[in-house]
């Protein structure tokens, strides 16, 4: 079969880009003819405050296909539908996740032959941050599938109400499966590499910090904690927003000896230790749809500590690979941190000794090539 996968990928960073190259990697190894047509850009600076959109770091994932896609520029759309067309694939898998690119896919999307299967990976529905025309924007590009994967109940759901036509199913968000996620360090190493004193309790939020990520409501929650338990709270990950009212909540709070924050991109090569040093993982959103962290904290054998939002708790199995709490809730998630600062062992879920409760990507592939692999007439 002959697939041809549209998305963000290798050298650009970010769980949409490491799960397009997890994807197309096994998709290979099942024996899948692909090529992909990646970006040569992709935001533009009101929509990107970090420091780069790519991963030059050494540890970097090698590139992946031909970097054609600029989403404001049309001659770029028409060299990639030729692109496509030239490759004469079955199918076309597109990545989806936010409104803006939606008009370059349109764009790719009428210079494709009506003989060619048209597939979404949908990573969100509705973008974490409004946009104007957004709705109308993804309902147009959703509307041309034939078939639509995504990694929730709920936003399948909504996937069925923009396009009753096209077949939808949810696949889990894998367990990451890359080099830097198939060998932990040792715990006492990692702490070490931290410089993080071996009997305290570690609770990681580990990603970029947006408002919907609830970070405010962590800290609320960690000052809630015996003062005579031995714990830190590592805080790794850009911030894609204003830092300082954070900082001025951890001084509030007195929360300044027990919260480390690292506001930056983290190479592969280091994200292991950071997992491998903590006791949980802990992901306190207002809001989501599915978690590459979770993915991510799993894959390293780590419990998540994780509010009952978006697809979270599909892939979050009480008492196996973690535990769920109410949003906005400090006085709950406090209750569970404060069980683990007092014994770490409690943080000994299954997960830790391999129990993934996550589909593999092999699952995944299966479902892409069988569902590309359908006749169709639109």
């Amino acid at each position: 079969m002959r697939i041809v996968s549209v998305g963000p990928a290798p050298p650009w960073r970010g769980g949409i880009a490491q799960y397009h190259y997890a994807l197309v990697d096994q998709l290979k190894a099942d024996g899948a003819e692909v090529e992909v047509l990646n970006f040569s850009r992709l935001y533009p600076r009101f929509l990107f405050p970090g420091t780069s959109p790519s991963d030059l770091s050494e540890s970097a994932l090698p590139p992946l296909g031909e970097q054609v896609i600029r989403p404001l520029w049309p001659p770029s759309w028409r060299k990639g539908g030729a692109w496509i067309n030239n490759r004469e694939p079955e199918a076309v898998l597109f990545h989806f996740w936010h409104p803006f690119f939606a008009p370059a896919y349109l764009g790719l999307l009428k210079r494709l032959g009506s003989d060619r299967r048209i597939g979404f990976i949908c990573h969100n529905v509705e973008s974490h941050e409004r946009m104007p025309l957004g709705s109308m924007l993804t309902a147009k590009v959703l509307k041309r599938a034939d078939f639509l994967i995504t990694g929730g109940d709920e936003m399948a759901e909504r996937l069925r109400q923009l396009n009753r036509r096209a077949v939808t199913e949810v696949i889990l968000h894998p367990r990451y499966d890359l080099p830097h996620t198939r060998e932990t360090p040792d715990r006492d190493q990692a702490r070490r590499s931290l410089g993080i004193e071996d009997d305290t309790a570690v609770f990681l939020f580990f990603g970029i910090v947006r408002e919907y990520k609830g970070l405010d409501t962590l800290f609320n929650a960690l000052a809630m904690l015996p003062a005579d338990q031995k714990w830190t709270c590592l805080v790794v990950g850009e911030f894609y927003e204003a830092k300082e009212p954070y900082e001025e909540q951890i001084r509030t709070l007195g929360l300044t000896d027990r919260v480390r924050v690292e506001d930056r991109y983290v190479p592969n090569s280091e994200v292991p230790f950071y997992f491998a040093a903590a006791d949980l993982t802990v992901l306190p959103y207002r809001h989501a749809t599915q978690s590459g962290v979770a993915a991510l904290s799993v894959a390293f054998n780590r419990p998540v500590l994780s509010t009952r939002v978006g697809a979270l708790p599909e892939m979050i199995v009480e008492g196996e690979n973690g535990w769920l709490v109410s949003p906005e809730d400090p006085e709950a998630l406090s209750d569970l941190l404060t069980r683990v600062a007092r014994d770490p062992a409690v943080a000994r879920l299954p997960v830790v000794d391999g129990l993934s409760g996550l589909p593999d990507w092999s699952d995944l592939a299966r479902a892409v090539m069988r569902l590309a692999g359908r006749s169709s007439v639109r």
